[in-house]
């Protein structure tokens, strides 16, 4: 028993840091994973990472090509249009959600948390900074809703958002957009108003959408 419990953990821990290291862009899009360099490089066997791998094609990271091996995942406009699609539908259904539980206003702390460091990132200027602390305050929003397969499903694509802000590093300002976007979000939010909520939610990343679809082909 102690070796699967070990096995498993050191399974998660891999992924986990192969995970990070595509989503900061350490690994470029199109660029090969081989399996014997990443278990060097992360000192284990070839079966985390082979795990992994998996595990990650699965989250839309990385793409898996017979007879040539593993990828990580080059994105196209229509990804940023189906991931932004999704993530409108998602994110407006878990701000309904979390309103009509009641919670909407008991997250307004935390929330302002976010939007303070999303805000401080962007006056940074650091892209992926950005794009990690823009990731944290949306999270915050879907988590309001107390729904958790809401939320499984919502990570997939929020890595896939942090892919392209890692493939374009110098569209992480213009994805994340103004502050006042954020703002309009959270106050509403707070207010319980789910309809002015939703409809300054599909405002911003309908921005973002069309801000990152113009730099992809």
């Amino acid at each position: 028993m102690n070796l699967s419990l070990a096995h498993t953990d050191l399974g998660s821990a891999v992924t986990t840091a192969l995970r990070d290291a595509i989503v900061s862009g350490r690994f470029e899009a199109g660029e090969r994973l081989v399996e014997t360099e990443l278990a060097e490089q992360f000192g284990t066997s070839r079966g985390p990472i082979r795990d992994a791998l998996a595990e990650l094609e699965r989250t839309g990271l990385v793409e898996l090509r017979p007879r040539k091996g593993s990828f990580v995942r080059t994105l196209t406009a229509t990804d940023v249009a189906e991931v932004y699609s999704l993530r409108i539908t998602l994110e407006s259904m878990a701000i309904r959600t979390a309103i009509e539980a009641g919670r909407g206003d008991t997250i307004g702390p935390e929330l302002l948390d976010a939007l303070a460091v999303a805000h401080a990132e962007s006056t940074n200027g650091d892209g992926s900074a950005i794009g990690m602390a823009d990731i944290a305050l949306h999270r915050a929003v879907v988590a309001a809703a107390g729904h958790q397969r809401l939320l499984d499903a919502w990570e997939a694509l929020a890595d896939q958002t942090l892919l392209m802000m890692a493939t374009l590093p110098s569209v992480a300002p213009d994805i994340q957009g103004p502050m006042g976007a954020h703002r309009a979000i959270v106050d509403a939010l707070s207010s319980g108003d789910a309809d002015v909520a939703v409809a300054a939610l599909v405002d911003h990343l309908t921005e973002a959408s069309e801000a990152m679809s113009a730099r992809f082909t």
